[in-house]
């Protein structure tokens, strides 16, 4: 669990150095779907794709702004994962100032974690990012991460 005294940086390096190895083992390891769908998105990203998925980390706060998250392991992270067909920077962005954003998101977002989103953009169409964001989000659900977005 985080504290409100560590760096926003500090706190983005230790949720990726949380999050990406539990993913990638499950990846390659795990049986039955998401970790099936993401293995195949990690070997089919496409080199000019237009879309991209992506992960925030937000506060610990964020839990109690919505009823309806599903709760993850106190030790684990608050994420949202989200697609877009913009770069992933510009879409980060968006969220900070409110442009079709959640106010819980624009509040409670810490920065952008690429280093779990990183290997699976870009992405060739909507119907692989929509799948591909579906199948992050319920990954990280699956090693204890409360999830937003993933729709």
């Amino acid at each position: 669990m985080s504290t409100s005294v560590e760096s926003p940086r500090v706190r983005l390096s230790r949720a990726t150095r949380q999050i990406a190895p539990l993913l990638e083992a499950r990846e390659v390891f795990g049986a039955g779907e998401p970790f099936a769908t993401l293995r195949e998105l990690a070997h089919r990203r496409s080199r000019s794709g237009a879309y991209a998925v992506y992960v925030l980390l937000l506060d610990d706060a964020a839990q109690d702004t919505h009823s309806r998250t599903n709760s993850g392991q106190a030790d684990m992270p608050c994420v949202y994962v989200g697609q877009t067909s913009k770069g992933v920077g510009t879409r980060y962005e968006d969220h900070l100032v409110g442009y079709k954003s959640r106010a819980y998101i624009r509040q409670n977002v810490i920065g952008m974690l690429p280093g779990v989103h990183e290997r699976y953009n870009p992405l060739p169409d909507l119907d692989t990012a929509l799948a591909a964001e579906a199948a992050l989000a319920e990954a990280l659900r699956v090693i204890g991460c409360t999830v937003f977005g993933g729709h």
